[in-house]
């Protein structure tokens, strides 16, 4: 876990629940069907997910034991249980969504890809797993108030919107007084 540095969480391990999908075929269309209702996907984008080869759909909120017992009845009733089973998948979660470019990012638990994930790897990165529960790894506390980075992230890109406005408003008098474009910003 990532803390900033009043103790508010910037970065953490834990599961995301979802199902894990051996998909024939012609069975995605039903497969596809079925997901959509638990999933933030609607059945055309799961097919297409599941076309391109995607293995893992995830659930749209975390769920109870009683849920997922009466998920996998649901399953078995609908002759999908050698093609679907629910699982849960541990990931790096970012609740703020604030200083990607400072945190860098976790693809899986045990790399980080660059920032303070990669460079504290070998502290941060899971040791692996007991049974069926994963061990974490370390903690670390940063110097960044994430309060104060929210407030300078907005202020960055209300200034980056306006600059963009100014930009535009320059081209289009250059493209009317002129007839042509000098240049553009994408």
């Amino acid at each position: 876990t990532i803390y900033d540095r009043n103790g508010r969480i910037l970065a953490i391990q834990a599961p995301d629940y979802g199902f894990t999908i051996r998909a024939e075929k012609d069975k995605i269309q039903q497969i596809s069907s079925f997901l959509s209702d638990y999933s933030d996907y609607d059945a055309v984008e799961i097919a297409s997910l599941l076309e391109k080869g995607e293995t893992f759909i995830p659930l749209t909120s975390s769920i109870t034991n009683p849920q997922i017992d009466m998920l996998n009845v649901r399953i078995k009733e609908e002759s999908l249980s050698s093609y679907i089973e629910f699982s849960e998948k541990e990931t790096r979660h970012y609740p703020y969504n604030i200083a990607s470019s400072i945190l860098g990012c976790a693809p899986t638990p045990t790399k980080g890809n660059g920032g303070i994930e990669e460079l504290f790897n070998d502290t941060l990165k899971a040791m692996g797993e007991i049974g069926k529960t994963t061990v974490h790894g370390s903690s670390i506390t940063l110097t960044l108030d994430s309060e104060i980075q929210a407030i300078l992230e907005e202020v960055k890109k209300e200034l980056d919107k306006k600059k963009q406005e100014e930009v535009k408003e320059n081209n289009n008098i250059v493209e009317n007084t002129v007839n042509e474009i000098a240049n553009v910003i994408e």
